[in-house]
């Protein structure tokens, strides 16, 4: 209603409110009288119909949230991407179903993995295959490749007015590539500042929002968090399809109090009846419970396989009390998991005999024999796309990776980030590469260095180098002194 607005009791107002967010997308829109929140709407036209009103004065307010600051208010476990992909581009579950619920409209809850997901279809458009454009970057931070933190190399204020100028120049008549030759901060300065074949998701969310959703020809001055760019689509390529906008509000799936006591009571059973390997495993395979083996577990070992969370508990009971054959007494509770340990075996210090070997060795036989099954499977697959057919596995994409840091996909990879750097794989994909937790086959999009953030690169090569040498001088003198004197053995599995 317009301000001031009379009604005759009992009223029935129906309460309509416009709401844009000029860099995302509305979540809702709630409306209050004073304080009171009488309802809300999660769909444009945003409206409330207000019933049973009474006599009285009323200050009618409506509040805007935005999609992003209302996953991250809420506490969603899949953040808020701000942009439109192509169904092709969409690798998650039952996105089929999704992308066929109306603009405004939800689907859900659905179970995703460990969580229930509600996805919401904020917006649909029509998008580019691929992208190519031209752009001059003006920098005012450096990302530091070691842990990903961005120092800040330049002024705020010196960046914008710099790209300001370079705007004004450009539509002045001055020659793209002169001015980004001379000023450009990007590695692509020598090249005209070019991405030529720019996909969905590939860049920085604002400077993929530019190229995505405007048209060939368009121009303008773009913030990220490397700098101020200023953009030239240039064309697209490939098909016209349609893009989608969709929000996933996510929860981890939890026990309750009494699914806990429950649990915690049939551990406690399970070690209480199965006192002996033979008793554990026939209980074991009765009630169809799981059961993991961990090879070669060490006093101080920081993790065992399988487990997630401390496993000192565990460790120290191993080393202790645990004999080949028993079982604990008591369950230990680790991550989320109630555990009941076994002793299999235990073996003295020296080569392993094949028995003990076999554990670990079998897992990366196995490993190796699966890559080669994968790479018959594959072919004579020549994109990562025909090898995602072949396979029924989404193409991935690892962005910004750095040699120094092995995590990928997920887990610790060092041959397949090894594999990343090589530049053969830049002109086709690799061959299969057996991983840590699987087999890649993978294709290098470009290889290129960084500027160290943190000083001149010969005098820390120089201080780290006396560094070591002061190191091992000093270990030498000390392992000399020590060694033809004492032995040192570690206890400390029997207290930590």
């Amino acid at each position: 209603p317009s301000n001031g607005a009379v009604f005759a009791t009992p009223a029935t107002i129906t309460i309509t409110a416009n709401a844009t967010d000029v860099d995302g997308s509305i979540a809702s829109v709630s409306f209050y009288n004073g304080t009171t929140l009488l309802g809300t709407s999660t769909a444009a036209p945003y409206s409330f119909t207000w019933s049973g009103v009474t006599v009285g004065s009323y200050s009618i307010t409506a509040r805007a949230t935005d999609n992003a600051l209302f996953l991250q208010a809420e506490g969603s476990q899949t953040p808020f991407y701000d942009g439109y992909l192509s169904r092709k581009e969409i690798k998650i579950q039952n996105i089929d179903t999704i992308i066929k619920v109306p603009v405004g409209s939800t689907m859900g809850p659905y179970l995703d993995g460990a969580n229930y997901t509600v996805a919401k279809m904020v917006g649909i458009k029509t998008v580019p295959d691929l992208v190519k454009a031209r752009h001059i970057l003006i920098k005012t931070h450096d990302q530091n490749p070691r842990n990903g933190q961005f120092v800040q190399v330049r002024d705020e204020t010196e960046a914008k007015n710099r790209i300001d100028s370079i705007e004004k120049a450009i539509k002045g008549g001055a020659i793209f590539d002169t001015l980004c030759l001379k000023y450009s901060d990007d590695g692509t300065r020598t090249t005209g500042g070019v991405y030529d074949s720019v996909k969905p998701m590939q860049m920085v969310q604002t400077f993929n929002d530019f190229l995505f959703s405007n048209a060939p020809g368009s121009k303008g001055v773009v913030k990220t968090e490397f700098g101020y760019h200023y953009i030239e689509v240039l064309a697209h390529k490939g098909a016209m399809s349609p893009g989608y906008k969709i929000a996933y509000f996510s929860k981890p799936i939890v026990p309750s109090e009494e699914t806990e006591n429950l649990a915690r009571s049939k551990a406690a059973l399970f070690t209480t009846e199965n006192r002996t390997l033979a008793k554990f495993n026939e209980a074991a395979k009765k009630q169809n419970l799981p059961i993991q083996n961990a090879a070669d577990v060490k006093p101080m070992a920081p993790f065992i396989p399988g487990l997630n969370g401390s496993v000192n508990e565990i460790v120290r009971w191993l080393f202790n009390e645990g004999k080949v054959g028993t079982v604990a007494e008591n369950p230990f509770f680790i991550g989320s998991n109630y555990i009941v340990p076994v002793v299999t075996l235990s073996y003295e210090e020296g080569i392993k005999d094949v028995k003990s070997a076999r554990p670990n060795s079998e897992f990366r036989i196995r490993q190796q024999k699966k890559t080669a099954i994968i790479a018959q499977k594959i072919g004579n697959a020549s994109t990562l796309e025909d090898v995602s057919k072949a396979t029924n596995q989404p193409v991935l994409r690892a962005d910004s990776t750095a040699f120094n840091n092995p995590a990928f996909s997920g887990g610790n990879e060092p041959k397949i980030v090894g594999a990343a750097f090589n530049k053969a794989n830049t002109a086709k994909i690799s061959a299969p590469i057996t991983g840590e937790l699987g087999a890649f086959v993978l294709k290098t999009d470009n290889v290129y260095a960084v500027a160290n953030a943190d000083g001149d690169v010969k005098t820390q090569q120089a201080m780290l180098q006396q560094q070591m040498r002061m190191f091992a001088q000093g270990r030498r003198n000390f392992i000399d002194a020590y060694k033809k004197s004492i032995k040192i053995k570690d206890y400390r599995y029997k207290f930590y």
